[in-house]
């Protein structure tokens, strides 16, 4: 049977992304677009922390767009997408990116600290003035350290 193919253009804006999005669940407090997120019980999205197992081994996605507490947010929960600089530390292009201990943020090396979590959550494409292509697959594996 045929396939299909999607081309994606590595050259998209600032908060541009190719993907699943969810679209209908508020904010449990303010979150910048770019930042990682992650729902709670209470189906709010908050900011993730490789400091927490209960921030960073369930679901993850990217915000999309900023809002205040209480606001519905667009959330990339798979696909591609740009994120500002101040949320992401990138690497070389195909190196994986990983949860950072820094609150709703990105990181190309992989947290070392005590009881820190290790997940994969993504892989870098290309870097620009202000900005990263990263493609946001979180892995389903974990650790603990």
């Amino acid at each position: 049977a045929p396939g299909s193919t999607s081309a994606i253009n590595i050259f998209m804006d600032v908060s541009q992304s190719i993907g699943q999005i969810i679209t209908t669940n508020a904010t449990g407090e303010n979150v910048a677009a770019g930042q990682l997120v992650y729902p709670r019980s209470n189906g709010r999205w908050y900011l993730t922390d490789a400091d927490s197992t209960a921030s960073s081994i369930g679901l993850l996605g990217i915000a999309l767009n900023t809002v205040t507490a209480g606001n519905v947010i667009d959330v990339l929960i798979d696909g591609v997408v740009t994120i500002p600089s101040p949320y992401i530390t990138a690497g070389n292009v195909g190196n994986p990116l990983y949860v950072d201990t820094t609150a709703g943020s990105i990181t190309n090396t992989a947290p070392s600290g005590e009881n820190d979590v290790v997940r994969i959550i993504g892989h870098f494409i290309k870097a620009g003035t202000g900005y990263s292509v990263i493609t946001f697959k979180p892995d389903g594996i974990w650790i603990e350290l």
